[in-house]
């Protein structure tokens, strides 16, 4: 959405940046992508997200640490942090299961978009 190829190259967060493994700056594309995401969950009523883990865009919690050795370290991507500070719920695939068994049902998704 940011305006990289699919499937795009392998990328990591260091720092605030979002660097390619050879060593280009994406930060500008990563955090259009995110902000073009955060207007369509708008758009279609979304309060609720479901990422996947440990990227530099999605990761929640743990990211890789930009060394591309497959370490994590605490950290949220781009777009997961985009959508924490505009009050989004997010959920990955781990944690997902868990909180649908609390619940008791899919009732946690009212908000979701379908």
């Amino acid at each position: 959405m940011g305006g990289l190829p699919t499937p795009r190259p392998p990328s990591e967060k260091v720092g605030n940046k979002v660097i390619t493994q050879a060593g280009i700056d994406v930060t500008k594309a990563f955090e259009e992508g995110a902000r073009i995401a955060l207007e369509k969950a708008r758009q279609k009523g979304c309060t609720t997200a479901l990422l996947m883990e440990r990227s530099p865009s999605c990761g929640l919690g743990m990211i890789y640490d930009g060394s591309f050795s497959s370490q994590l370290i605490p950290g949220n991507g781009v777009l997961a942090q985009l959508l924490l500070d505009e009050g989004f719920t997010i959920f990955t695939p781990s944690t997902l299961e868990g909180y649908l068994h609390s619940m008791g049902d899919a009732s946690a998704f009212d908000g979701a978009c379908r």
